[in-house]
């Protein structure tokens, strides 16, 4: 499956968006989420200067204000 969020960063800010690494059914089973990461339809790698890190449950950016549409996987 394809997970997207879309997210508006208001003007004159930036913010961190984290990633959910895992997706959680209704009996609380996790499933892992694809690692392909796109940013408006452009592949992320953890080379990209926008990638900050990651932890077991997420993958983190940093974006500037605008419109983004986030797909993993």
């Amino acid at each position: 499956g394809v997970l997207t969020m879309e997210v508006t960063i208001p003007a004159n800010t930036q913010a961190k968006i984290e990633i959910p690494k895992w997706q959680y059914q209704q009996d609380q089973q996790k499933t892992a989420l694809g690692d392909h990461l796109s940013l408006n339809g452009q592949v992320l790698t953890k080379k990209d200067t926008i990638w900050i890190g990651e932890t077991k449950e997420a993958n983190k950016i940093i974006v500037k204000s605008g419109h983004y549409i986030i797909q993993i996987k």
